[in-house]
């Protein structure tokens, strides 16, 4: 009878046990090659927080993507820019051979630009204004230089997560000789993400310039730059605004920054102003893929797929609707002269025709929104 009652006071227990252990491994051999088999052209993704301190507590996300409207084939993509590109450096008579630049300034700006990873054997090269916080976040925890919650966060800061792992992950780590450099650019998956060179301009504007100066010593290095704008374009004013201590903000305008754009030598811009050419040198890196910023989050989630990269760290970006960038385009490009549109349209006319070569539907929209007309004779 002892025997008995302990068997029925076990049977619950054993009974739990079991389902448990076949729910475990049916997670592991049925739903787990399921997720790892999925297909970014039909599916739709939900990433659930977990209330475990130990792992990644990530926001809900619901991602539907069509492959062949929104993410054609990542490699037949890759091949066919490959062609594009090569044709651009042909026409623009520029150098394809491996060889790093040798001019100290040039040669660190571009080194710096260049995250690595050696578990997965991926090269990115970061341009500001085209995703870069999103993707240098994303490598970085990969490799758990910052920690996987910040996967989570809407802001995350530059000064305390990103710009100190730029020497533990870029080609500037003090380490790294040439040669293992070279071979890392030879035999990794290289990519970069591109955007309209038209709306970067904008982009670094509003982000950067557009806000009112309100003191004429803050240190920041963005401040720095509307005090020059504004000493060139308008000194009297300007002058004017510091015996006046500054009583009221003073603003640069959009048609004083791009003349600034125009005037100044571009290889010594900061890097979110620069050319996109001069910061990544694509012929001579000679990349795997160019995602899209107008398609940001399919690209790049493409990119994820085809390398079979860790999903939950990735954050994705909101986006605006091709009529909104489209209205907002207009409204600061509108505030240009003719002389001031031709001006701007010859000092970026290589990016653009960069661009076009990668994206070329996009020509037409810019030869409207600039009313330049010239664009032919150039591209």
């Amino acid at each position: 009878m002892g025997v008995s009652k302990l068997f029925w006071r076990c049977l619950p227990v054993g009974i739990l046990f079991i389902c448990v252990l076949f729910f475990a491994l049916w997670n592991i051999t049925v739903i787990g090659p399921m997720i790892q088999e999925l297909r970014l052209s039909d599916v739709s993704l939900s990433v659930v927080p977990s209330t475990s301190d130990n792992l990644l507590a990530v926001r809900s996300a619901q991602t539907t993507l069509s492959l062949e409207s929104q993410n054609p084939n990542v490699d037949e993509r890759g091949e066919w820019q490959k062609k594009q590109v090569r044709a651009f450096c042909e026409k623009h008579n520029l150098d394809d051979e491996y060889r790093f630049p040798t001019t100290p300034f040039i040669r660190k700006r571009f080194f710096r630009h260049l995250i690595f990873d050696d578990k997965y054997k991926l090269l990115f090269c970061f341009i500001p204004k085209i995703g870069c916080t999103t993707m240098r976040r994303y490598l970085f925890t990969l490799q758990g230089l910052i920690p996987p919650e910040t996967a989570q966060w809407d802001e995350i800061s530059e000064e305390e997560y990103l710009e100190p792992n730029i020497y533990k992950a870029s080609f500037l780590k003090a380490s790294l000789k040439d040669e293992e450099r070279l071979r890392k650019v030879k035999s990794y998956y290289k990519f970069m993400v591109v955007r309209n060179p038209l709306e970067r301009l904008v982009s670094a504007f509003r982000d950067k310039i557009e806000k009112p100066l309100t003191s004429l010593y803050d240190p920041n290095l963005f401040e720095g730059y509307k005090r020059d704008i504004l000493k060139k374009y308008r000194a009297e004013e300007f002058h004017q605004w510091e015996r006046d201590e500054y009583s009221e903000p003073i603003s640069v305008t959009f048609s004083e920054y791009i003349w600034w754009i125009v005037e100044s030598n571009p290889q010594f811009l900061n890097e979110h102003f620069s050319p996109v050419v001069n910061n990544a040198l694509p012929c001579m890196m000679k990349y795997d893929f160019y995602a899209n910023f107008k398609q940001f989050n399919s690209d790049i989630l493409g990119l994820i797929w085809r390398q079979k990269l860790p999903l939950e760290y990735f954050y994705q970006k909101g986006t605006h609707t091709e009529g909104h960038t489209a209205k907002r385009l207009q409204h600061y490009y509108s505030q240009l002269d003719k002389e001031l549109k031709l001006k701007l349209f010859e000092k970026i006319f290589q990016d653009l025709d960069f661009y076009y070569h990668l994206y070329p539907e996009e020509k037409t929209s810019h030869v409207e929104l600039l009313q330049v007309h010239q664009i032919e004779s150039f591209l």
